[in-house]
């Protein structure tokens, strides 16, 4: 028997075998794809029906033909919603909509499958039906039924919505991928362009075309598997995670060369563009020195200046069959964190009410710079002083007013001040100025300094007029101080012989006495040493 049909039945067969070869190859590789499932039933629906489509060609009775129409009916409906489902599980579209929704899908497929099994009994889908064996092979001639109408609608239906996702997902990915949604495309568009003009009679070909074209999209879909590895987790379905994610990420390869990055890497490298794609990152970001180094996990802090933020960098090296292929460089903005960590260490070591070192930082800063000048030789000296009748302002005006007097006794303090001097608050109305350098003649000087820089400065509120002093105790680093705690003890003692003198003065620790500085006299007044309570 010979008919000019035979080469089209061999490209219907050759449709059913690759459909069959996929389903079972990506149910083997399933863990390794995505939308597995739904692919093997959309495989193995066209495998079945182009496996009844030639059996139906080679059937001798109408009793065998219509049997293998209800095979190719069992498959044929199903495969326009799975190819949309299909495509929005591949693409990561409508992530929300959960498996079980898509069963509506398959309602008027069902409903199709069942009108042809008992097409008998109502001609919903074939009004009539009959056998052509003009060309040897036997053809299913067929009057349309109404159903046949909603079969056909809702096919093209689910086609043309997948047809115009597709297109859409294509102007939101990067360029580099858009290959694969061509391949969709075009693997969508021949069977819907074939059977439209079937339907509507402009294709006049006695053997139905849609098994063949059918075909012709799975080996588009078969070519994509391997020349693209189209099915792969990594590449499409990831995209959209990976564009969404809000860590910037740069994939280099072994030469240092861009092969692909994020959406928020482009905010935090702002020269990266598309055209990046090939070219040496260490050009783009210039901050990094370590590109050429081994390939090992590292992980660091990175503060870009120009925008005063801060970034933590991971960058995890690339192994393919133990050869190194490249690196992946995550960038997270840690500039909350970061501005977060240094505010609570500003409060640590800062008084809250005065914004200056508090008696904790105040004492680890001095101490710091007295060991160095213990090491290195050279002179140090703190000055010790105490706001005169502080209690009597907090009774009289109200602490708050107490509060005011303490942060302008500070803002007075610190206008004369140089950036190697310490400042801090050591307690209530105390306050330490550590000087760094400073002999005790200088030291005085400038505590001198300090008091007439207060009792020259009042507090003024509103129309109320505070009248302000301070009492000074000086001591400099000699032979009997080796600490911090040693040299406040001793200007303590100093401090504590000006108050029981009078208040708004300055007087010195020298040895085992007390002098009282009097910068109008050639020579300062020795106060004779009286006991002093101990307060450290």
């Amino acid at each position: 028997m010979n008919s000019p049909l035979y080469p089209h039945l061999i490209m219907i067969d050759l449709s059913g075998i690759i459909s069959f070869i996929l389903a079972v190859y990506v149910f083997l590789m399933r863990k390794k794809f995505n939308g597995a499932t739904f692919f093997i039933i959309l495989s193995s629906c066209i495998a079945v029906y182009s496996v009844g489509h030639v059996f139906e060609l080679l059937s001798n009775q109408m009793p065998e033909m219509l049997f293998w129409i209800k095979v190719q009916y069992a498959a044929l409906p199903f495969i326009p919603p799975l190819i949309l489902i299909q495509v929005i599980r591949h693409f990561g579209l409508f992530q929300s909509i959960s498996r079980n929704s898509y069963q509506l899908l398959f309602v008027v497929p069902l409903l199709t499958t069942l009108a042809c099994w008992t097409n008998n009994y109502h001609h919903l889908l074939h009004r009539t039906v009959a056998m052509d064996k003009t060309y040897i092979l036997s053809l299913f001639l067929f009057t349309p039924g109404p159903w046949y109408a909603m079969h056909a609608a809702y096919s093209v239906t689910c086609m043309i919505v997948a047809l115009c996702l597709l297109v859409w997902r294509g102007l939101t990915i990067r360029k580099t991928y858009r290959k694969q949604i061509f391949l969709f495309v075009i693997a969508i568009v021949l069977p819907m362009a074939v059977y439209t003009m079937y339907l509507t009679g402009q294709l006049r070909y006695p053997i139905e075309p849609i098994p063949i074209t059918l075909g012709v999209s799975t080996l588009l879909v078969f070519w994509g598997m391997f020349s693209s590895r189209l099915f792969e987790l990594v590449p499409l379905a990831k995209e959209r995670v990976f564009q969404s994610m809000p860590d910037g990420v740069v994939v280099i390869d072994a030469n240092n060369r861009i092969v692909d990055f994020n959406t928020s890497a482009c905010d935090i490298l702002t020269h990266l563009e598309e055209g990046a794609i090939g070219h040496d990152f260490r050009s783009y970001w210039c901050s990094y020195k370590l590109m050429d180094s081994e390939p090992v996990h590292q992980n660091f802090e990175w503060h870009e200046q120009i925008v005063s933020k801060y970034f933590q960098v991971l960058i995890v090296p690339l192994f393919q069959n133990k050869h190194y292929v490249g690196k992946t460089i995550t960038m997270r903005d840690i500039t909350t964190q970061k501005l977060m960590e240094e505010e609570l260490k500003r409060l640590a070591y800062t008084d809250v009410l005065t914004n200056i070192s508090n008696r904790a930082y105040l004492l680890k800063k001095s101490e710091t710079q007295l060991n160095l000048i213990k090491e290195n030789g050279g002179n140090f000296s703190c000055i010790l002083f105490d706001i005169d009748h502080f209690k009597d302002i907090n009774d009289t005006y109200g602490h708050e007013k107490g509060d005011e007097a303490l942060i302008h006794i500070v803002e007075t303090i610190r206008s004369e001040l140089t950036p190697d001097m310490i400042f801090g608050r050591y307690g209530g109305e105390e306050f330490v100025v550590s000087l760094p350098g400073t002999d005790l003649e200088e030291a005085s000087k400038y505590a001198e300094l300090l008091r007439k820089a207060i009792e020259s400065s009042p507090l003024e509120m509103d129309d109320l007029i505070i009248r302000l002093t301070a009492s000074f105790g000086v001591a400099a680093l000699d032979g009997q101080t080796s600490t911090m705690k040693e040299l406040l003890r001793k200007a303590d003692q100093a401090l504590y012989a000006v108050k029981a003198g009078g208040r708004n003065a300055v007087f010195l620790a020298v040895d085992n006495t007390i002098w009282h500085y009097d910068p109008a006299e050639e020579m300062n007044k020795n106060i004779e040493k009286t006991p002093v309570p101990e307060r450290f």
